[in-house]
């Protein structure tokens, strides 16, 4: 009996070898990467495809190996660190490209990410993680079904479609026999994209769980912790036990559950809001500042000077973080081009909703006292607090907020929320995350303002 197990153990190992050996490895398409290439439109189809059929075909083992007995989470093939990079690659020429979208590769990405750190830090016997795991990995495997069908991809022509059907012959194949599977599929993948596109370490850490998720704003405490007080925008950020950045933390932490099915990615999509609104308090919060600077000028050209000057930080902040036309900043951004000045109560009401889910309150009175933090670089251009004098306003004002933005580019240094801006696209074009109608409760009188 044992002969005959061994038999059939070494019978599946040569099926699978046979089935790699049948594969082309040398095919290279015209996608406009490599030098004196054409940008041919049905090769880069051509190539989402394929990276769609081998991610489905690799989400596929992937489910046997986790439905199988012996599952390991720490020992599972598929969130090795190196096929975690071929994804990245994957969506990383895709980006690049800008001729067809990253798509439902946008989930696997997320997926792999997450439960790379989720599962190596939390107790595998939490009976409900295992059940998170399998619903979420059978909705990546849905969407990627879905895209390669809307998309027409000639999949039996394609050298990465695999039939579920060929797949059987893993069923009773034992887990090292699963890794090496995909770990041959993988270096053919590799040698791909290899083939067909050029890609820069720096290009590829723009698609790591780290930028994606805004990593540095959590795990750069001393840098962000400077935010809240730095640039004397006067905001109660809460108490210590209940501080902003202690909720920006929670909804980190909250980001990685992988319960999709039943939240619908509402989590990730708290997080995201989150880090937004807490950069744009501090945004607004400088605009109301500059505006009780400017409206202490007499001289008529100078004011109109500093709104210029403050329209230009707007759009600076909002081009770096990819915010959309209808942003709260860009709309404050528009009411001063028509107005010259600012709209209390559009401000005060957009500063409430943004400190909604952070724990802040934001509509306390703006004082003119000159307790800027100085750094030690610009301590010699300190100038004496006036209100009335333009040199007070260039340096405790327009000064601060330049230096805000420019922090906030050396915080986030390396990163690329363009790349971020993709996946909330993605999400909110594919209705991906619970939309969550917010009953805003202001903490003001509306007559008040």
């Amino acid at each position: 009996m044992l002969i005959q197990n061994n038999n059939l153990s070494m019978i599946l190992r040569v099926s699978v070898v046979l089935f790699f050996l049948q594969v082309n490895h040398s095919d290279s398409l015209d996608t406009g990467y490599k030098d004196n290439q054409l940008k041919c439109v049905e090769n880069v189809k051509l190539l989402k495809c394929s990276y769609l059929l081998y991610a489905l075909n690799y989400m596929q083992v992937a489910r046997l190996e986790i439905h199988h007995p012996n599952f390991n989470y720490n020992k599972a093939f598929y969130i090795n660190p190196c096929n975690y990079n071929i994804i990245q690659c994957m969506i990383c020429t895709l980006h690049g490209l800008k001729l067809v979208e990253i798509g439902s590769l946008w989930l696997l990405n997320m997926y792999i990410g997450i439960v790379c750190s989720l599962f190596n830090k939390l107790p595998k016997s939490i009976e409900h993680l295992n059940t998170y795991l399998k619903d979420t990995h059978d909705i990546v495997i849905d969407a990627l079904k879905s895209e390669i069908s809307s998309m027409k991809c000639n999949k039996e022509e394609n050298k990465f479609y695999v039939d579920e059907k060929n797949l059987k012959q893993l069923d009773n194949c034992s887990r090292k026999d699963i890794s090496n599977y995909m770990l041959e599929k993988s270096k053919i993948m590799s040698n791909f994209i290899l083939n067909n596109t050029e890609l820069s370490e720096k290009d590829l850490k723009k698609f790591t769980k780290r930028n994606i998720l805004i990593k540095d704003i959590i795990h750069k405490r001393t840098k962000s912790s400077r935010f809240l007080y730095k640039y004397n925008v006067q905001v109660n950020w809460g108490r210590i036990e209940r501080s902003t950045l202690l909720q920006l933390h929670e909804n980190y932490e909250n980001a990685h559950r992988i319960d999709w099915g039943k939240n619908k990615l509402n989590s990730i999509q708290i997080y995201y809001e989150s880090v937004f609104s807490f950069l744009k308090v501090i945004m607004l919060r400088l605009t109301w500042k500059h505006f009780l600077y400017v409206n202490k000028q007499q001289n008529k050209s100078i004011k109109e000077c500093l709104v210029d000057k403050w329209i230009a930080i707007l759009i600076e902040f909002g081009m770096y973080l990819h915010l959309k036309e209808d942003d709260f900043i860009y709309k404050v951004k528009n009411t001063i081009e028509t107005q010259r000045d600012v709209d209390d109560y559009l401000l005060k009401s957009y500063l409430n909703t943004l400190c909604l889910d952070l724990g802040c309150n934001a509509l306390k009175e703006m004082k003119l006292d000159g307790k800027e933090l100085i750094s030690k670089n610009s301590i010699e251009y300190q100038t004496v607090h006036s209100e009335t004098e333009l040199e007070t306003v260039n340096y405790y004002s327009l000064g601060a907020a330049k230096q805000f933005i420019f922090n906030m580019k050396f915080l986030f240094l390396d990163r690329d929320f363009n790349v971020i801006k993709s996946l909330i696209d993605f999400a909110d074009k594919n209705k991906l995350f619970d939309k969550i109608e917010k009953k805003i409760s202001y903490v003001f009188s509306l007559s008040d303002i």
